[in-house]
């Protein structure tokens, strides 16, 4: 157990970049939903900026995990898990179970 805690601070970075890119996308998607009815224009901006920030956060975290050499053997797995925090996939996922 001690040496999976070990390893995980080694995720640290990439934990924190995919946790702001899912609160910035909520909040974008939370105003978004405000401007439906006013402005569609405005309203597909703002999705368009919703995706260049998972293309951006999704780059950052390979850049990082390639940088501290998460993809070894004994990181790798715990490397693609939360490098797929940083895709829209997982908020995806519990939005459409939930509803």
């Amino acid at each position: 157990m001690a040496i999976i805690l070990f390893n995980l601070k080694k995720l640290r970075a990439i934990i924190t970049i995919a946790l702001t890119a899912n609160l910035l996308t909520l909040l974008l998607y939370n105003f978004a939903g405000k401007l439906a009815g006013k402005s569609e224009e405005s309203s597909a901006n703002i999705l368009y900026c919703i995706m260049f920030l998972w293309f951006v956060t999704f780059l950052t975290a390979l850049y990082e995990a390639r940088q501290k050499n998460l993809f070894d053997a004994k990181l790798c797995l715990w490397s693609v898990l939360v490098i797929q925090f940083c895709t829209p996939f997982p908020i995806l996922s519990v939005y459409y179970s939930l509803h």
